[in-house]
């Protein structure tokens, strides 16, 4: 979710007065396996944050050097893409009046509605070229895994 509490559900609980009658468990990271059920396989664990990924799994498992370079050069040129985060999960809905919520936030809709294709594309552009190429094979293989477990 785009602000506190990150959580969806608590979004919506808090919105109608009851996210204190639940026992919420924070988590801290997602656990990952790699290659199961081979003699390959792997545990390792991604931890939330700034910048754990690319101290953490980025630096030990890209396949190349260039993986860091890479993945922060990834990152400046999708921030642009971000632009809707600023805009609650509870201010998106269906139906004839969806338009309504999403006023109160016009500037970031402007923004979001300049880039187009780009932010309801695909993120191909960015893996395969011509925006950007992702070459390190286990940086790929992480932003598929990401973009699979988000959609």
């Amino acid at each position: 979710c785009s602000q506190p509490p990150w959580n969806a559900l608590q979004q919506v609980l808090r919105a109608v007065k009851c996210d204190d009658q639940v026992k919420w468990i924070p988590y801290d990271g997602w656990g990952m396996i790699e290659y199961p059920g081979t003699d390959k396989e792997l545990h390792w664990k991604v931890e939330l944050g700034p910048t754990q990924f690319q101290e953490g799994p980025l630096r030990s498992f890209g396949a190349s050097p260039k993986a860091l370079e890479e993945y922060q050069k990834l990152r400046e040129l999708t921030r642009p893409l971000l632009a809707g985060v600023e805009i609650p999960a509870m201010a998106m809905r269906s139906g004839p009046t969806a338009l309504i919520p999403l006023l109160r936030h016009f500037s970031t809709l402007t923004k979001l509605i300049s880039q187009g294709e780009a932010v309801t594309g695909t993120f191909a552009p960015y893996m395969d070229g011509p925006e950007f190429q992702v070459t390190d094979p286990w940086l790929r293989n992480w932003l598929d895994a990401l973009a699979f477990s988000l959609s």
